[in-house]
């Protein structure tokens, strides 16, 4: 997947796609425009 935002566009930062065919689609868990709000823990 890949991400858009972060401290240097004061943005939170967002899934701006999902790679068909890649892990986050086969899971299913994550899908465009979800936020992230912590990466292993931080």
């Amino acid at each position: 997947f890949n991400v858009m935002g972060g401290k240097e566009q004061s943005s939170p930062i967002y899934i701006s796609r999902i790679i068909p065919g890649g892990v986050a689609d086969r899971q299913g868990g994550l899908k465009r425009g979800d936020q992230l709000l912590s990466v292993n823990g931080i």
